[in-house]
């Protein structure tokens, strides 16, 4: 009887010395919050009644960076479990942006970082009209001694304005865009904000749970006009449409709340979720002892198309942008003056 005593004072001690705890951490991360440039190539000609010829490129860019003003936490200690520690990674973007959390309360599982969200496309069309605009003619035809003009424009916009922005020539075209702007025209950007996105994930919470608080980014329409008599700010001018697309706005989205399994007593489970950088889910899964497992991955072509691309699309974007401007020169050479069109 003693003996027996003995024996379930040192199994208990034991398990008290080999006990271990999660530290009572607490992780903190921020929501991304989207940024969209819009980029424009406008190359210039003239024919020999002094009508412009103009064809544009244009590229919006889409970027996501850390909110500083929107932190959230993740306690550790509270996913610890009755005679169970919970193992979890999470992982942070280099600017504090959650990359993805995996816990687990036996084993690591996968956690995987999609590319930097970015959206391209390229439109050549023809924005020019059909008056004649003799001196900026003269000026195109000096400032590229009888070849093609390109300029370049940029605009950062303000995703919360609804009014039309005016993209501004970039400095080494700024001369050229004063000198013959009226032939040309503006190039102007216009925002609408689409109807916010649904939850992925709908989950009723319950008290003690520990929950990532996500947001499902939202989308904004974009349309970039241009064309002669163009003036962003005031009406008229024969406007055409050069590009017009949906891209990702992080804080048009829908907040949600995921939540993170606590350790179990007998048995396994585990939970991984990756995050795109724009705030969608790239993958989630949960697993238990049973070996069954509910996951969910980026199968649409929408969440898809919120991950991004990878470096060689990315790296062949760049050429065929390059390819188009070539193209650009000989597409207005020809229309301009369609007997030296090689």
């Amino acid at each position: 009887m003693k003996a027996y005593r003995s024996l379930l004072i040192v199994v208990s001690s034991t398990l008290v010395v080999a006990c271990a705890h999660t530290p009572d951490v607490t992780v903190g991360y921020y929501m991304p919050l989207s940024k969209v440039s819009i980029k424009a190539v406008r190359t210039v000609a003239c024919d020999s009644n002094d009508r412009p010829i103009v064809a544009t490129t244009v590229t919006p860019e889409v970027k996501h960076e850390a909110n500083t003003a929107e932190r959230q936490l993740i306690p550790f200690k509270k996913l610890q479990g009755a005679f169970a520690d919970s193992d979890v990674k999470v992982e942070l973007t280099e600017d504090g942006r959650l990359k993805g959390v995996n816990g687990s309360s036996v084993g690591q599982g996968e956690v995987a970082l999609k590319a930097a969200m970015t959206l391209a496309a390229v439109v050549l069309g023809i924005d020019g009209g059909a008056t004649t605009y003799k001196a900026e003619c003269d000026h195109v035809r000096k400032a590229g001694g009888d070849k093609p003009v390109t300029l370049s424009y940029r605009l950062d916009v303000d995703l919360d304005l609804s009014d039309r922005q005016a993209m501004t020539a970039e400095e080494t075209s700024d001369n050229y865009a004063s000198t013959f702007g009226a032939a040309i025209g503006e190039i102007c950007a216009v925002v609408v904000k689409e109807p916010a996105p649904l939850k992925p994930v709908v989950y009723s919470e319950q008290a003690g749970d520990v929950l990532l608080k996500l947001r499902q980014p939202g989308t904004a329409s974009i349309f970039v006009t241009g064309g002669e008599g163009v003036v962003c700010t005031k009406h008229g001018g024969k406007a055409t449409v050069l590009w017009q697309g949906k891209v990702p706005v992080s804080q048009f989205g829908t907040e949600y709340g995921l939540p993170v399994p606590r350790a179990v007593m007998f048995g396994k489970q585990a939970f991984a979720v990756s995050i795109a950088e724009s705030g969608a889910i790239g993958s989630l899964q949960y697993a238990s002892n049973t070996g069954a497992a509910q996951a969910m991955g980026a199968g649409s072509a929408a969440l898809t198309a919120l991950q991004g691309e990878t470096a060689t699309q990315k790296a062949a974007e760049l050429k065929a942008q390059a390819d188009v401007i070539a193209q650009q020169q000989r597409w207005v050479t020809c229309n301009a003056d369609p007997k030296n069109c090689k």
